[in-house]
């Protein structure tokens, strides 16, 4: 449960990077110098999503060595569905980042992209309980999507995580993204 957690941290990190065009009318500043509000929201999803990048991989890595250490070297890994589930992870987060810094951008409240963020997770954390189609509403709920295993009854069965889903909200945010903050381009200031 991890992952869900990581939302909330993603929302405070995208109020908190955008807060700070907010303060002082950073917005105008900005554009009197070139950078137009969407080419700086682009921007601050880069950098902050190269950070998410990062974190997500190394945690992935730890963990895996972690695996490998205590299972030792006599059980098969598998390697590629491991890759897929880090990737499918890192996908969500990076899509909820790019929520969040829309949202932050449009909105000066820090507490409403926090707020957003803390219906997420809470979206996320009773996601598996709910039918397949109402997980494709919101990016929260794809983090149940991409889990590895679920129970069935008493047992906990692997399940092959719904890619193909992950694939197409990563579509749909970055088209959404693009629109979004290409039209705060022609804004003005």
């Amino acid at each position: 449960m991890l992952s869900e957690e990581l939302g909330l941290l993603i929302a405070v990190l995208a109020s908190r990077q955008v807060d700070i065009e907010h303060q002082g009318n950073g917005w105008l500043l900005s554009a009197t110098a070139g950078a137009t509000a969407g080419k700086l929201s682009r921007a601050k999803f880069i950098a902050l999503g190269s950070l998410i990048t990062v974190a997500a991989a190394l945690a992935s890595v730890i963990a895996f060595a972690f695996g490998v250490i205590t299972l030792g070297g006599d059980i098969p890994i598998p390697v590629g569905r491991w890759a897929g589930i880090t990737i499918a992870v890192l996908i969500i987060n990076l899509a909820i980042l790019a929520v969040h810094v829309v949202l932050a951008t449009r909105v000066e409240n820090q507490l409403v992209g926090i707020g957003v963020g803390l219906l997420g997770i809470i979206f996320a954390l009773i996601a598996t309980g709910l039918p397949t189609w109402a997980l494709h509403v919101l990016p929260w709920g794809y983090y149940a999507l991409a889990l590895p295993a679920e129970y069935q009854g008493t047992t906990l069965v692997e399940v092959t995580p719904a890619y193909a889903s992950v694939a197409g909200l990563a579509v749909v945010i970055a088209a959404l993204f693009t629109l979004i903050t290409g039209r705060l381009d022609r804004k003005e200031a």
